[in-house]
């Protein structure tokens, strides 16, 4: 019967629970639906959703979907947030008594939660400083998209709190498993700790969490913004090479006629090339404030004293790709790691990984203070 089990391939609402999961985009949706000589007219989710479900998909069909869920949790996100603050006690005596993740789940949803956090995590000072705190934690959560036998998968995630030098604060959301559930729990912290921060006269009542945002930025900004991040910003990290860029025509402006026809009727375009960096949509400066820029992926060269290799990195306002949400949240994760075959027996990935997020970090809050408008 396990066999069975293992081997058995879900269609309609069984398929549902994997094919609307929130870490496949639509146009995940539509690759597959493609391959199988479907075409839609519009790929939102909820077209691309009920069209899978009337669908066999075959064993390399599901395990893309599995590969490309997993592939997108099991990479570290980062959003940074800020915060004004007004008290002059360290942070960790900030934090709320009787701090508890489970019951927080609890009280912040109106249904039964699927999930849970294993144990008791606290807040705890980074090397001794108590005005820069860590919060770790896990997630257990019911997935639905394993074998039967293991309903039962766990993801990370963290937050940092750090009180800065000029009397602000600057809170960093990290996310270590992106599953949904770690960035639901994540925001239920941030909302009751602002709710605390509030009632003990820590911030402002007006104040709110600053997050980078895709309307932040005038069109020609946000390209700044974005590539950016291909300038020197780390002495060990090098950059090799643009492998991604997505663009989309801005409905409220009349792109050049040089490229109108290019990207007559386009909703999204995602190019994929060795030199990208030359092509005209990057080139040319004239026609960065006609065209919209939501993510580019990028490959570095890295040279620390525990490890040298290359690694993937994607940056991206992922909502206003998906949703066209101009609300949309500014994100960044490192797709790949490959180290050079000197350092693959002892160096630790997961240092190199947190040396990489903590340099892109710091480059991240420089770019938005330079480019925000």
């Amino acid at each position: 019967m396990e066999s069975q089990n293992r081997t058995f391939l879900p269609y309609g609402d069984s398929l549902r629970v994997l094919i609307a999961h929130s870490e496949l985009s639509a146009s995940n949706h539509r690759s597959i639906l493609n391959n199988k000589g479907i075409f839609l007219g519009d790929y939102d989710k909820n077209n691309t959703v009920p069209a899978l479900m009337k669908l066999l998909l075959d064993p390399s069909e599901f395990q893309e979907l599995i590969d490309l869920q997993s592939s997108k949790e099991d990479n570290e996100k980062f959003r940074t947030l800020k915060l004004p603050w007004k008290s002059n006690t360290d942070l960790l005596e900030n934090i709320p008594e009787n701090f508890n993740l489970n019951k927080l789940i609890k009280e912040s949803t109106s249904y039964s939660p699927t999930f849970k956090v294993i144990g008791s995590p606290q807040f705890k000072p980074i090397n001794g400083d108590r005005n820069k705190i860590l919060l770790e934690y896990i997630v257990e959560r019911q997935n639905n998209t394993k074998g039967w036998d293991e309903l039962r998968t766990q993801h990370k995630g963290s937050l940092t709190l750090e009180k800065t030098s000029d009397g602000g604060l600057q809170l960093i959301l990290t996310k270590t498993h992106t599953a949904k559930e770690t960035n639901e729990l994540g925001e239920a912290v941030l909302k009751n700790l602002k709710s605390h921060f509030k009632k003990e006269n820590y911030i402002s009542n007006e104040d709110d969490f600053e997050r980078i945002l895709f309307n932040h930025f005038l069109n020609e900004n946000r390209y700044q913004f974005l590539v950016g991040f291909t300038n020197p910003f780390h002495g060990s990290i090098d950059f090799i090479k643009l492998t991604d860029l997505t663009v989309s025509p801005d409905s409220k402006i009349v792109p050049p006629k040089e490229i109108k026809e290019f990207l007559d009727g386009i909703n999204k375009l995602r190019l994929q090339g060795e030199a990208l960096q030359q092509h005209m949509l990057i080139s040319k400066k004239e026609y960065h404030d006609r065209i919209v820029f939501s993510s580019l992926t990028i490959r570095y060269k890295f040279m620390f004293a525990e490890a040298r290799g290359t690694c993937v990195v994607e940056f991206v306002f992922s909502d206003y790709e998906d949703q066209q949400n101009k609300d949309a949240e500014f994100q960044f994760y490192i797709q790949s790691i490959s180290l050079e075959r000197a350092y693959r027996q002892h160096a630790n990935k997961q240092k190199v990984r947190k040396f990489l997020n903590t340099a892109i970090e710091t480059q991240k809050i420089f770019l938005y203070e330079k480019y925000k408008v």
